[in-house]
């Protein structure tokens, strides 16, 4: 009943602004970030009116701030390490309110559209799941409705409605649940962001706690999600223009298209969700963000390839941490749209800004998902990949956590093609069948080339192909090649990863999908073979 009663505080108290009262998000079994984040707490109080707060944990010391003259406030801690079972206590305007078990730890955001919404109970593994959540205690969640407001929210919406400001859908909202309570609570949960969560907690034995926030909402471009300030940013995150950038950000192609998808009461569908679910939550300060998106513009990659990093570059000044993590899903093997392939390079370019991860998706599609193969129930796979990024990005672990990373294509004396990998990420390089492979597509499987290369203006399938150790030949790709790709389809028929075992062995991960212009060497087929020092195998 604590949860619950603060949960009230946060909403109703006292009307007006004369009371004090704490943000929504400011509630018993909150986490909130860890050193050397320095915490915020915040809320409304009478204009001018003096807030002090006192964190229970033997310093006594106390935190002042003032309200301003719209009646909001907040105060910043200094950095605490890492704990939980804390105290806190916040007054003003003669009312005290307590927060009980409150814990400091990582916060991560996960936004994103309905493949970051889709729950837990209609994901693989789902009872798995359900049956060891007792086993992470410490783990928080937070679930918010989806929100589209026509102007910036102070505090995040908590019932379906709609007024002159907002439309706000049905979600599964819930304020800091744990794993350990009544699945019934939580089986909504985001399956990446709970599968994420789980697994950056267990490789931390526990020792720190980890809060997720999760907001999203279904068939959402990125527009959405993007203040005001990152939509007019033509310096693409800072990364520079992308070919016609500045002119398709003028002309703000296909907003006629994104006007029919939204409700008649706004005028304009930009910065919709970012006004509703993410503004409200700028005070947070997490140690990063998550993001699942890309499928509502597929017939947008251009655009993207400067929306993308622009939105990453303005969140991390808007939640102020510069240096915020931010990791992201390159979307799966789809068995209907060809648009994809186009659009998991645009992702990429993201990748050109310091701390930005991505787990590869493409040997996760699902043909036979309920509905569409829009919505894979593999999701417990993209989530540890996501949270091994992290663990090596974040948290300094030892294994990079990715997939092989195509480096270099290069053309050698025999008119063979070798495709070298980025060190360190191909060790174990081996092909396997995508999943539902015999489904889709040709039906080939790996008996269906995933190379091309590019003659002219036409791509063509490159037949004879082999792995060699960390390196893949490329056989009789002729003088006239320019280019090669790989698995450049919207659900491509094979795969190849590192490590050990299959799309679904849960060890080994994908390589992403390339695309690399040929360059020529000097040194010949069998001294290229030499210098590499491995052997063909089978």
């Amino acid at each position: 009943m604590a949860a619950m009663r603060i949960l009230t505080l946060g909403i109703l108290v006292v009307p007006g602004v004369s009371a004090l009262k704490l943000a929504t998000l400011m509630a018993d079994h909150m986490v909130l970030p860890r050193e050397p984040l320095k915490a915020k707490v915040w809320g409304t109080a009478a204009p001018g009116s003096k807030v002090q707060v006192t964190l229970d944990h033997g310093n006594g010391k106390t935190y002042k701030g003032q309200a301003n003259a719209e009646g909001s406030w907040s105060v910043e801690l200094e950095p605490e390490p890492a704990m939980t079972g804390k105290n806190l206590n916040i007054e003003g305007d003669g009312d005290t309110i307590t927060l009980t078990d409150v814990a400091f730890g990582d916060v991560f955001v996960c936004l994103g559209q309905s493949n970051m919404r889709f729950g837990l109970e209609g994901a693989f593994d789902y009872d798995e799941v359900k049956a060891t959540g007792s086993e992470y205690p410490n783990l928080r969640m937070v679930e918010l409705q989806p929100a589209q407001c026509s102007k910036p929210q102070s505090e995040i919406h908590t019932e379906k409605g709609k007024d002159a400001t907002c439309v706000v859908d049905t979600g599964g909202y819930y304020l800091w649940a744990s794993p350990t309570q009544d699945p019934v609570w939580w089986k909504g949960m985001s399956a990446v962001c709970y599968n994420f969560g789980i697994n950056v907690y267990k490789e931390l034995d526990g020792k720190v706690p980890i809060g997720l926030v999760a907001g999203f909402r279904d068939n959402t471009e990125i527009q959405q999600f993007m203040s005001p300030k990152a939509l007019a940013d033509k310096t693409c995150g800072g990364l520079g223009e992308v070919a016609h950038s500045t002119e398709l950000l003028a002309k703000r192609t296909g907003l006629e298209k994104w006007l029919e998808k939204v409700d008649s009461a706004f005028e304009s569908t930009d910065s919709l969700t970012f006004n509703g679910i993410i503004h409200p939550l700028l005070n947070l300060r997490p140690a990063g963000v998550l993001w699942y998106q890309g499928e509502a513009n597929r017939e947008q990659s251009t655009e993207y390839q400067c929306w993308f990093p622009s939105m990453i570059t303005d969140m991390r000044e808007k939640f102020s941490v510069p240096d915020m993590d931010f990791y992201f899903v390159q979307l799966a093997a789809h068995a209907m749209d060809e648009s994809f392939a186009d659009m998991r390079m645009a992702q990429l370019r993201a990748v050109e800004l310091p701390n930005v991860g991505y787990a590869v998706a493409i040997d996760q599609g699902d043909v036979l998902a309920p509905g569409s193969s829009l919505h894979p129930r593999r999701k417990a796979e993209i989530g540890r990949r996501l949270a091994m990024r992290a663990l090596y990005m974040h948290y300094g672990a030892t294994d990079k956590g990715q997939g092989p990373v195509a480096e270099e294509a290069v053309r050698d004396d025999k008119g063979h093609v070798q495709v070298a990998f980025e060190d360190g990420t191909a060790d174990g390089l081996h092909y396997a069948d995508a999943p539902d492979c015999n489904l889709t597509g040709s039906k080939k499987c790996c008996k269906e080339s995933p190379f091309e290369a590019k003659v002219g203006e036409k791509w063509q399938r490159v037949e004879d192909w082999q792995i060699r150790g960390k390196w893949v030949l490329l056989r009789d790709v002729g003088a006239a090649a320019t280019s090669v790709r790989f698995d450049w389809h919207t659900f491509p028929q094979c795969v190849m990863l590192n490590g050990d075992g299959g799309p679904d062995d849960h060890t080994g991960i994908a390589a992403s999908p390339f695309d690399l212009k040929i360059s020529s060497s000097d040194v010949t087929h069998d001294k290229a073979i030499a210098l590499r020092g491995v052997r063909r195998h089978a």
